[in-house]
């Protein structure tokens, strides 16, 4: 005949088996640094925030065109406003118009229209007749690519960055980058 154990013995032998083991056993190895979880990406880019009465302007500038058009905008030292503007009556093989406004206590005036810009688009340290430099890309039409100064001449901007008195930058040009090709657009027209 067969004897069972006891029930006070199963307990014990079942709350052993379940007990962390003792102090004199190695701990098991853990792993190496774990590998980073993977980045979250960013979320699209959004419109941008726009000065409500610099929008205005803009778009007061665009009203005549029929062709789809965004544009880029940031705002820059002494009040400068851009509008680089992005669609078939703004652009060519040799870039797009870059619109420069300064704001004024009536609003926004108009100090550059410069055709054939390509991004990005730049604030200089330099001056020029109390207002910054600009840089801009320039590429297309046989030329090589490079960055162009384009100076103020105390009424407005120069309005090609091809020709005098705007000049190709030689050398490092300190300034601010305000668009590039990744600058959030504002839809105009779709």
């Amino acid at each position: 005949m067969k004897t069972l154990a006891p029930i006070p013995v199963l307990a014990a032998l079942a709350s052993a088996a379940c007990s962390p083991a003792p102090a004199d056993t190695a701990p098991a190895e853990t792993p190496a640094t774990a590998a980073p979880a993977p980045a979250v990406p960013a979320p699209p880019a959004t419109a941008p925030t726009v000065d409500p009465a610099f929008d205005a302007w803009v778009r007061d500038q665009v009203k005549d065109g029929g062709m789809p058009l965004q544009y880029a905008a940031a705002t820059g030292p002494d009040g400068l406003g851009f509008a680089y503007l992005t669609g078939g009556d703004y652009c060519g093989s040799g870039g797009c118009v870059l619109l420069v406004a300064r704001k004024t206590e009536a609003g926004f005036e108009r100090v550059g229209r410069l055709t054939v810009v390509q991004t990005p688009v730049r604030v200089l340290d330099s001056r020029s007749h109390g207002l910054p430099d600009l840089a801009v890309g320039v590429a297309g039409g046989g030329a090589a690519p490079h960055e162009a100064l384009v100076p103020f001449d105390g009424g407005r901007y120069a309005s090609n960055p091809t020709v005098a008195p705007a000049r190709p930058i030689e050398g490092a040009a300190p300034g601010q980058t305000l668009i590039t090709d990744g600058t959030p657009k504002v839809t105009v027209r779709q």
